[in-house]
């Protein structure tokens, strides 16, 4: 979970003094995710399986990262410089993450199961990076599925007109230009 997002480090830190504010909120941020992996520890593939990521414990990652409020509040120039790093590597280890295949990388090389078909937890980021940079520097297609094979490319290869998925591409480009103009009126207005 600190792989992929690394702010909860942070968040955890931050704990303490979310429970000195906020006694209920601190509960929650620190029950539910326990209550989270106690269940799903008794799954072969806890983690997800056949997923990058700790699927499974996504919403409760959301919950631990209230920490990160009361921390980047009594924090100083440093604590808020270092939440921004761990904010940037989470990103680019998502990055990394979602731009290639976990099974296309894990399967074949014998990390997600050994000879005998036996699960094992062994994953390791440089093998997706490898697998981007060979992607990245070969014009050669994909197979469907395998590379980068995004929900754009798949619709593509699907028959759906480029002009269509364009459209759908710059209406998600507005959105995030509208959210991050949003939240940039939000900073400097709480400055």
């Amino acid at each position: 979970m600190f792989l992929f997002a690394p702010p909860v480090i942070l968040a955890l830190a931050g704990w303490r003094r979310l429970w000195k504010m906020e006694r209920g909120a601190a509960t929650v941020a620190m029950a539910l995710p326990l209550v989270y992996l106690f269940f799903y520890a008794r799954y072969t593939q806890w983690e997800g399986g056949y997923c990058v990521g700790p699927r499974y414990l996504v919403p409760s990652i959301a919950l631990l990262c209230l920490g990160l409020g009361p921390m980047l509040e009594a924090g100083g120039a440093r604590v808020k410089q270092m939440a921004g790093v761990l904010l940037v590597l989470g990103a680019m280890v998502q990055c990394v993450s979602l731009a290639t295949s976990f099974m296309e990388d894990q399967v074949p090389r014998g990390h997600y199961y050994d000879a005998n078909w036996t699960y094992r937890l062994g994953y390791s980021l440089s093998g997706q990076i490898h697998l981007l940079l060979k992607y990245l520097g070969s014009g050669a297609p994909a197979r469907l599925g395998l590379g980068w094979d995004r929900w754009f490319v798949f619709l593509y290869k699907g028959g759906i007109s480029g002009v269509t998925l364009a459209v759908l591409g710059v209406g998600m480009v507005v959105g995030l230009g509208i959210s991050l103009a949003g939240v940039a009126r939000s900073l400097r207005s709480a400055a």
